[in-house]
């Protein structure tokens, strides 16, 4: 069974419900901040309302039945269809795939370089090598060095 990307879903609903709008409700209109339609079999009238935008973009309320949802849900009630359906009709309208197929469920953190120390990724990223001032070797000098003199008692000064 294909699986959504629910949050995906809900962005692409919330950020392109006007063009959905156009798409599924041809015959509704934009009025100010709402596309309004008869009802959700798309008959012409003014008693189902969607939110184009705001926090409530893509959410609809019908004041004759008083059916509400989200986009999604208009969808599916509106077509006939389920949820993933719905979905995959969405995500089609605005070219955008809402499908979890193919997708890695959890970032190859080679690929990333979320398994690569900062200094590293930095240097990688940059092309700047980066030195860690900690490292005694780093800083050009032996275990044990005196960090003013740059020496070692009984051994001789590294130049």
């Amino acid at each position: 069974m294909m699986r959504i990307d629910h949050d995906l879903l809900r962005k692409v609903s919330r950020e392109h419900t006007e063009r959905l709008c156009c798409e599924f409700f041809p015959n509704g209109k934009k009025v100010k901040d709402e596309w309004q339609t008869g009802n959700l079999g798309g008959d012409n009238g003014r008693s189902l309302r969607i939110h184009l935008s705001g926090e409530k973009a893509g959410l609809f309320y019908d004041f004759n039945t008083g059916d509400k949802g989200n986009f999604v849900t208009a969808v599916m009630q509106s077509r006939g269809l389920d949820f993933v359906a719905a979905a995959l009709e969405i995500g089609k309208v605005v070219s955008i795939d809402v499908s979890l197929s193919g997708r890695l469920k959890e970032p190859d953190k080679r690929a990333s370089g979320l398994d690569t120390p900062p200094a590293a990724l930095l240097s990688r990223l940059t092309g700047i090598a980066i030195i860690n001032l900690l490292s005694p070797i780093s800083a050009n000098l032996q275990p044990g060095a005196d960090t003013q003199t740059n020496s070692v008692v009984g051994r001789t000064p590294i130049i």
